[in-house]
């Protein structure tokens, strides 16, 4: 059943095939407002968050994270995504 006109679906980021670091469902991002909020979905190679200035932090799974403009999530200590607004 298809969900309703007024729910967002999820946007799926593929990764090469190649890359097995990365679990298949490793990392949900989300937004409330303007707040980016990051939960690490119990991924085998782990999650971590650098924000400037501040040492980088390993976030435990399954605990939502507020993620802020300029700080970058680490996924499996080789995929960066920045949050970045213009």
């Amino acid at each position: 059943a298809a969900a309703p006109a007024s729910e967002e679906w999820p946007q799926l980021v593929r990764l090469p095939p190649d890359h097995t670091y990365v679990s298949r469902s490793h990392l949900l991002v989300e937004l409330d407002g303007w707040l980016g909020l990051a939960t690490d979905l119990g991924s085998r190679s782990g999650t971590t968050l650098r924000a400037p200035g501040r040492p980088p932090e390993r976030i435990r799974a399954g605990e939502r994270y507020v993620w802020e403009p300029g700080q970058v999530l680490d996924l499996a200590d080789g995929y960066e995504i920045l949050y970045s607004v213009t």
